[in-house]
């Protein structure tokens, strides 16, 4: 026969927070992932229609590509999960809400990395414009 003990209330205090934490990194990364999908449409839509800014058609389409990649990227990030949710099995249901923050997060990380890119095309082009 196993015995144990009851959790002391700090176990419970840290074992309520990890659970929490989960949740909350989900809703704070799809938070993230909007405002990343907004800002890159948005330097999208004014690399696109404003001249003055790129002159150069080279920089220009680079500039422009890493926009649209970082756009489509933090789209997917906040396409809600497709696949069956398990509800039946509280360990895999948490393995698969880690997946998911897991999935995202790295989604957030390459948008983020294209929007710099980009940044990087424009300045390099204006620095080399003066």
């Amino acid at each position: 026969m196993i015995q144990g003990r009851p959790a002391s209330d700090e176990d419970e205090y840290l074992n309520e927070w990890s659970l929490n934490s989960l949740k909350e990194n989900l809703t704070l990364i799809n938070d993230i992932l909007r405002q990343l999908m907004t800002i890159s449409a948005a330097i999208l839509g004014v690399s696109i229609f404003y001249e003055k800014i790129i002159t150069n058609n080279s920089f220009k389409i680079a500039a422009i590509s890493t926009f649209f990649v970082a756009l489509i990227l933090s789209f997917f990030g906040i396409i809600p999960y497709g696949s069956k949710i398990i509800t039946n099995d509280p360990v895999a249901f948490k393995e698969q809400k880690k997946s998911i923050f897991k999935t995202k997060y790295w989604l957030a990380i390459a948008a983020c990395f294209f929007l710099t890119a980009g940044f990087a095309i424009v300045i390099v082009h204006l620095i080399d414009r003066f």
